[in-house]
């Protein structure tokens, strides 16, 4: 593991260099002189923020790891039998505590937090002109939302479900939230929260994001609005995205309603439309994008990108699975995404579904989409249906919408879902349709306690509970040996 030192993390902002060895937990009481260097004006602080946002673009975030992994576990992704050891344990089901991968995300996640921290705790201290006041606030307001998103990921990735236990307290992740400047021997080997104690302080991060970020939803760069940063930094209405999301994951039927709707009614996005939809996804900022991370020309993944591992130009190692593909009805426009064909490599599979969801592997400066309105659709669909009491009639319009908008199987929703269990199992099958490839498919199918058939480089099948403990990632061993309050999660 990596001692992160808060002036070199600064520095990646700029440099993306990574230094020294061991772990991110051991924050050394010297290192207080780094953050009282590194964030002293407001270019400072933007700056910082700026490096948050390049520890999301890594390859082991969301580059690639975080797109492909609950795909690739599951029945949607298959690694071709010609391929390298990339990902190879998580086709087979067989990730251990020394997974490169796991380790590189969750080393990657807590250090954007401990940066988020030292934002959030330093720069309300720092006094700026009346004129930077506004975007002061609000780059704190991203470092809050920020780090919000990245414990719910953690939580998504090496936690159970919300639902596990009746009073959600199973093991959630460690809270790291050291207070600039005093108590950094406070938070040198914390124990891990109880999962409802992880899902609090990812709503309560999310609320306080909206205290600080603009009213008027707009994103501020140097005393103006900057429209073209709108949707690739984080907003006032990007941030009701994220917190939909953790709501609804937590269970919270109605605020994850609320907060759904509140994007959706903003009237500043609208559903990709028509056949045009496989090249429009791939187009910066369309009008479906909520938020998306952006790669440009000296900052993205390259050959390391989900792009590079799906294209047959490429490794070409990740291919859709035949279930996935026949799941889509012949009219149905997302069935785009992926094209049959041959996988490029001697003695490897034919006619097979080939991903083009990302296929930028010129110059890697495609964008990767986190959040879309589709998923505020389906969101408010399953908050609603799920509610006691709650909007049926609005939950069926909801998944009329999508389906709808994708020329969908059994577009007459409305009158052939009559139940909420018809809805939630049709809006179930949409989300897998409407959200291949982008991360979604194990957690909505381990959250709704729903067994699986993964489908196997060799041809082979496995059915797999939905309760499996290799359904989440082990925590890393090199934090175990880091850390000795940590605890393991059961089996591994």
């Amino acid at each position: 593991m990596k001692k992160i030192s808060f002036f070199i993390l600064f520095l990646l902002a700029v440099t993306n260099f990574f230094s020294c060895k061991k772990s991110f937990l051991e924050i050394q009481p010297q290192q207080n002189i780094d953050q009282d260097n590194a964030i002293v004006n407001i270019g400072s602080t933007r700056s910082a923020v700026m490096g948050l946002y390049s520890f999301m673009q890594n390859a082991n975030y969301y580059g690639r790891t975080l797109l492909l992994i609950p795909d690739l576990m599951t029945d949607n992704i298959v690694q071709s039998r010609q391929a390298g050891t990339r990902y190879s344990n998580y086709e087979r089901r067989v990730v251990n505590s020394s997974d490169a991968y796991a380790e590189a995300f969750w080393e990657n996640a807590y250090k954007l937090i401990i940066n988020a921290n030292a934002i959030i705790n330093k720069a309300p201290l720092i006094q700026v002109l009346q004129k930077d006041s506004i975007e002061m606030r609000q780059l704190i307001g991203e470092a809050y939302a920020l780090r919000a998103f990245a414990y719910l990921d953690l939580a998504r990735f090496f936690c159970q479900p919300w639902n596990t236990t009746t009073d959600s307290s199973h093991m959630g992740v460690p809270i790291v939230l050291n207070q600039y400047p005093n108590d950094v021997n406070n938070v040198s080997y914390p124990e891990r929260s109880t999962i409802a104690q992880t899902y609090n302080r990812v709503i309560t991060d999310l609320n306080t994001a909206l205290t600080f970020l603009p009213s008027n939803n707009e994103v501020y760069f140097n005393n103006s609005i900057n429209t073209d940063l709108f949707k690739v930094r984080i907003n006032r209405l990007s941030t009701f995205a994220i917190l939909a999301r953790a709501e609804l994951y937590k269970e919270n039927w109605a605020a994850a309603e609320a907060a759904a709707t509140v994007v959706i009614n903003s009237n500043r996005y609208a559903l990709l439309n028509g056949l045009s939809i496989v090249n429009d996804y791939r187009t910066p900022q369309n009008i479906e994008s909520i938020f998306e991370l952006a790669n440009n020309s000296f900052d993205n993944t390259g050959t390391e990108g989900i792009a590079y591992i799906f294209n047959q130009n490429g490794y070409g190692e990740m291919l859709g699975t035949q279930n996935l593909y026949t799941n889509y009805n012949s009219t149905d426009v997302r069935r785009g995404f992926m094209t049959l064909g041959n996988r490029n490599a001697a003695g490897a599979e034919t006619n097979v579904p080939l991903i083009n969801k990302y296929n930028n592997i010129t110059n890697y400066q495609e964008h990767i989409k986190l959040f879309r309105l589709s998923e505020m659709y389906l969101i408010r669909c399953e908050a609603r249906a799920k509610q006691t009491g709650g909007n049926f009639s609005g939950s069926q319009a909801d998944l009329q919408v999508i389906v709808t908008a994708r020329n969908s199987s059994s577009l007459t929703v409305v009158s052939t879902n009559t139940t909420p269990a018809s809805v939630i199992t049709r809006m179930l099958s949409e989300r897998r349709r409407e959200l291949a490839f982008e991360g979604h498919r194990l957690f909505d199918l381990t959250r709704n306690r729903l067994g699986f058939t993964k489908f196997r480089s060799d041809g082979t099948t496995v059915s797999v509970s939905a309760t499996s403990f290799r359904n989440i990632l082990p925590i890393p061993i090199s934090e175990m040996r880091a850390n000795p309050n940590l605890k393991q999660n059961p089996s591994y």
